[in-house]
């Protein structure tokens, strides 16, 4: 009899230990069930909910006790916003679903909802895509369920009959959380056009006859995409030229000539790209178009020193972006024993020009573009030569 009483009470604990689901609910503690004694002194029907699981504990004196029993249950979907409902212990741990990451609380907490995308970026839309991201977050599996209680001993004075063995816990399923973001399409943000030159020469003498118009797009990923424009150059409100746009880094070549001639002015270019929306992104640059042409020219400077550092004389200096310099030493000098020269130096480079007595001019020598200024000194000692004039003669091509 005292044994019968006994499988009652465990029966009532198991019947107890119902699973508790809820939809995006946060659940309360479960009640404790009001514990039942038998003569052998066993206490049975602990049961404790957490959120989103249940826990089942059976303790019997008889059988020992079974083990803690944890579940996790799967996502439950409320509207438009997948809310996963996850129980773990320990730290939090954070989801990456679609490119948005999201905390989800440990312990007896709930698994937050989670909702991707955001503003749409403004721009123009290209005909690449972006792909789009996928995550994917599992939180172990379901617990396995306890082992039963072991037989009852029989009484004093007799041979007992064997126990019935307690229930098994249930395994709670296992849970897990998922997302993903779907492919973006690539869109044009900005749009620049620079030109090589902020003033051509179209005269055909090899000096920036021509310019080149330069796009550079600012998209979505960072990269250069094909895509449909137009390039415009106008003359005040007159359109000189139109080139088609086929890619955001495209680069086009104008010959500086409006109608076959050169019409000096301020010229301004844009570029523009759309879509089949009628979204535009554009970019301005202006230019100045001349009629100047190089011409051969040259500059005589008078010298006093024979030693020291020197700058380049402005012409001249303009003459070296334009072109090859030469320059020309017109000395007179006296008491010159044996060879002696002037010696320019700019960096590495060294030019050597000899020194005679009486006057003297010496070859042409080509400076080097380095040469923006430059130290002179001389192989003679001092005192030994004596120069009565020193004139540089520069012989280059300059803008007229």
């Amino acid at each position: 009899m005292i044994i019968r009483n006994w499988k009652r009470a465990g029966i009532g604990a198991c019947t107890a230990a119902a699973l508790v689901v809820g939809a995006g609910l946060a659940f309360g503690p479960a009640a404790t069930a009001a514990p039942g004694t038998n003569p052998l002194g066993s206490t049975t029907g602990l049961v404790n909910g957490a959120l989103g699981s249940t826990t089942t504990a059976v303790n019997g004196v008889l059988g020992g006790t079974t083990t803690a029993v944890n579940g996790v249950l799967g996502g439950t979907t409320s509207g438009s916003t997948t809310a996963p409902i996850i129980t773990t212990t320990g730290s939090g741990i954070d989801v990456n679903l679609g490119g948005t990451t999201v905390g989800v609380t440990t312990g007896n907490g709930l698994g937050a909802g989670v909702t991707t995308g955001g503003a749409p970026v403004v721009g123009v839309q290209l005909g690449g895509t972006t792909n789009g991201a996928t995550g994917t977050v599992e939180v172990g599996d379901g617990g396995t369920g306890g082992n039963g209680g072991t037989g009852g001993t029989g009484g004093n004075g007799g041979t007992g009959g064997n126990g019935t063995n307690g229930m098994n816990g249930t395994p709670a399923p296992g849970g897990g959380a998922s997302g993903s973001t779907p492919s973006a399409p690539v869109v044009l943000t900005a749009l620049s056009v620079v030109s090589q030159y902020s003033t051509v020469y179209p005269a055909k003498d090899g000096y920036r006859d021509t310019t080149s118009f330069t796009l550079n797009g600012t998209t979505t990923d960072g990269q250069q995409h094909a895509a449909s424009g137009t390039l415009s150059l106008k003359f005040g409100s007159s359109v000189v030229a139109t080139w088609p746009i086929t890619a955001t880094n495209q680069v086009i070549v104008w010959n500086g000539l409006k109608g076959g001639r050169i019409v000096p002015g301020a010229y301004s270019v844009t570029a523009t790209i759309g879509d089949a929306d009628g979204h535009q992104v554009s970019g301005t640059d202006r230019l100045v178009v001349s009629t100047k042409r190089l011409a051969a020219t040259s500059q005589l400077l008078t010298s006093k020193s024979v030693s020291g550092t020197h700058r380049m004389a402005p012409r001249p200096l303009a003459g070296l972006q334009h072109g090859k310099v030469t320059f020309k030493v017109l000395s007179v000098a006296s008491k010159v024993k044996g060879k002696q020269y002037l010696v320019f130096k700019h960096g590495s480079k060294r030019i050597k020009v000899r020194i005679l007595n009486g006057k003297h001019t010496s070859k042409a020598v080509t400076l080097p573009k380095s040469f923006t200024s430059y130290t002179i000194s001389h192989t003679w000692k001092k005192g030994t030569v004596k120069i009565k004039s020193l004139k540089y003669k520069y012989a280059f091509k300059a803008l007229k």
